[in-house]
């Protein structure tokens, strides 16, 4: 009875140990340096990191304005979804799907400093672990 109990623990704590490594929220910092949220060297520099970068729900981001895919494209800060002023915000990612992000700052989007974001859906997210 004895070895049953240590099987069913060792079995237990593994499985615990996978579970909390791979669906922990990770957060990310845009173009994965500290400070790195402000007007980039070249224009899509923001969206090449994040296309090499595997988001999925319960990530979190930092971010000034996001906002909808049309005005990601036009650069309007006018109607944000969310907006963020303290510096040190994160957001949660809590969906599959686009996301998308601006500088609140005058002219900075238009000269790149925005970010698109596609979060995986939980089915595509544990085919990549």
């Amino acid at each position: 009875m004895k070895n049953s109990n240590y099987s069913f623990l060792a079995y237990f704590l593994i499985i615990s140990f996978f579970t909390n490594c791979f669906s922990e929220a990770r957060e990310f910092i845009v173009d994965g340096k500290e400070n790195s949220w402000k007007i980039p060297s070249s224009p899509n520099e923001f969206n090449k990191w994040a296309e090499k970068t595997r988001f999925r729900i319960g990530d979190y981001i930092d971010s000034v304005l996001q906002v909808n895919e049309e005005d990601y494209n036009n650069c309007n800060k006018a109607q944000p979804i969310k907006s963020y002023e303290d510096g040190v915000t994160k957001i949660l990612l809590d969906r599959s799907g686009p996301f998308f992000f601006i500088s609140g700052a005058n002219g900075h989007c238009e000269k790149g400093q925005k970010l698109d974001v596609i979060v995986l859906s939980p089915k595509h997210s544990s085919s990549i672990r």
